[in-house]
C-alpha cells in the first residue's frame, strides 16, 4: 500500500472509529449515543441454487421441497427504504451485509449494491459463486461492492460437493473468486474476498489446504465457523453425520491453523476462539446438542449470571424476511418494518432498551463468526490490508 492510498483507508476508517467510541460510552454510561454499524438483512426467503446439507434450506431442495415458505423479502422499494432510513440514522460507516437464499438469484442486486455505495455505505453479500460469471463479478466490482463473501468447505471438489452437492460446484466457486480478484484489479477496486467455511467432520482435516491457497492473496481472508445446530427441522441424520468426534485430532488440526496464522495466512478469526473450536465439539458430544436434546445455537436461558458487557445490542440489527427488527437473534425482535418503517424510532424505543439490557448481560458464547467479538486492532488491521 503506498501512502495516498494509507491515507485514504485512514480517512474512509475514520467513520467507524467514531463509532467505536460512540458504543463504549453507550455500554458505559446511561446515554445511548450509539448508532448500528453492522446490519444484516436476512432474507430467508429468497430463493437458493444450492443443496447443502448442513442448511435446512438446501436440505429442503435436496427433497424437491422447491415452495417458499411464506414467499415474502424485500422488493426492491422496501429495500431503498432500508437504505436511506439506515442513512437517516446512522450516516456513513454503516456496514450491510446481505444473507439468505442466494443474493445473486435477487434481480435488483446490482442496483441496490449501487444505491449503498452512493449513500456511504459499505455492502457485503454471501454467496455460493455458482453464478458468479465473469459478467456477474464485474458488475459487483463496477457498483462498488465493500465485501464478498464466498461458501466453500474445502478445494477438494470430492469433499466439498458432499457438503454442497451441486455438479462443478467447486470449480465454478473457485473459478468465481478469481473473476472477483481479477475485476478488483482491473477496475483498482477494493473489494474484499472472504472465503467462509463450515468446519464440520467432513472438512476439518482439510482446511489447512484451503487456508494455504488462499490465506496470502492481497484482500482475500478466510473465516472457519464450526458447524452449528441452528434450525431444529434440520435432519437429525445430518447433525450426527457432521459433528466433530475426533477431538484430539481437531487439536492437531487447530494447532496447525495457529501456526499458519502466525506465519501470516489471512485467518480472520481470534486464536483464542480458534482455540475453543475442541471445547465447543466436545461440549456438544456431552451435553446431547448434536441430538437436539440441548440444542447449541443461540440462547439466553441464563441471562445476568455473568455480565460480560456483550455490545451486539449497540452495534448489531437484523432484518428478517418477515420485517422483523432485531438486536440479536437469540432475543425477541424489538419492531417490524412493515408496521413502522422508521428504524431510528425502533432503535430508541422503549422494547430496544429493554432488549439491549438483557443482552448486555448474555453469557452465551457465540460460535457463529458474524457475531464474534473482535478486539478494536484486528478490525483496524482488516480494514487496511483490503
Amino acid at each position: 500500500m503506498n501512502p495516498s492510498q494509507a491515507v485514504s483507508r485512514l480517512r474512509q476508517g475514520v467513520p467507524f472509529l467514531r463509532k467505536e467510541l460512540q458504543d463504549e460510552i453507550s455500554l458505559r454510561t446511561p446515554f445511548l449515543i450509539s448508532t448500528p454499524r453492522f446490519v444484516y438483512i436476512c432474507q430467508y426467503e429468497i430463493p437458493c441454487n444450492g443443496n447443502c446439507i448442513m442448511c435446512y434450506y438446501g436440505q429442503r431442495n435436496l427433497r424437491g421441497e422447491k415452495r417458499l415458505q411464506n414467499g415474502r423479502f424485500l422488493s426492491e422499494r422496501q429495500f431503498t427504504d432500508v437504505l436511506r432510513s439506515l442513512h437517516r440514522l446512522g450516516g456513513k460507516g454503516i456496514a450491510i451485509s446481505f444473507t439468505g437464499g442466494e443474493p445473486l438469484m435477487y434481480r435488483p442486486i446490482y442496483d441496490i449494491v449501487a444505491m449503498a455505495t452512493d449513500l456511504g455505505q459499505l455492502f457485503s453479500l454471501t454467496t455460493n459463486g455458482y453464478l458468479l460469471t465473469d459478467k456477474n463479478a464485474g458488475l459487483l466490482v463496477e457498483k462498488g461492492l465493500f465485501n464478498i463473501g464466498v461458501s466453500l468447505e474445502s478445494i477438494d471438489p470430492a469433499i466439498n460437493e458432499t457438503l454442497r452437492p451441486f455438479r462443478n460446484g467447486t470449480r465454478l466457486a473457485m473459478e468465481g473468486i478469481d473473476r472477483i480478484i481479477a475485476h478488483r484489479q482491473r477496475c483498482r477496486s477494493s473489494i474484499s474476498v472472504n472465503i467462509k467455511t463450515t468446519i464440520t467432520r467432513e472438512n476439518f482435516e482439510s482446511y489447512p489446504a484451503l487456508v494455504k491457497h488462499y490465506g496470502k492473496i492481497p484482500a482475500v481472508s478466510v473465516t472457519p465457523q464450526p458447524f452449528t445446530l441452528m434450525d431444529s427441522r434440520m435432519d437429525k441424520s445430518i447433525s450426527e453425520r457432521l459433528w466433530i468426534r475426533d477431538i484430539d485430532r481437531l487439536r492437531d488440526v487447530v494447532a496447525e491453523l495457529c501456526e499458519l496464522q502466525k506465519q501470516g495466512y489471512a485467518l480472520n478469526i481470534e486464536p483464542s476462539a480458534l482455540k475453543g473450536f475442541p471445547e465447543y465439539f466436545s461440549e456438544g458430544l456431552e451435553n446431547g446438542a448434536v441430538n437436539f436434546d440441548k440444542k447449541v445455537s443461540h440462547s439466553h436461558q441464563e441471562l445476568g449470571t455473568v455480565n460480560k458487557n456483550c455490545r451486539i445490542g449497540f452495534t448489531n440489527l437484523f432484518i428478517e424476511s418477515d420485517g422483523a427488527v432485531k438486536l440479536c437473534l437469540g432475543f425477541p425482535s424489538i419492531g417490524n418494518i412493515h408496521e413502522n418503517s422508521d428504524l431510528e424510532a425502533i432503535w430508541k424505543g422503549e422494547k430496544a432498551a429493554l432488549v439491549r439490557k438483557a443482552i448486555a448481560s448474555c453469557n452465551y458464547v457465540c460460535a457463529l463468526s458474524c457475531l464474534r467479538k473482535k478486539p478494536l486492532w484486528q478490525k483496524a488491521r482488516i480494514f487496511l490490508n483490503r
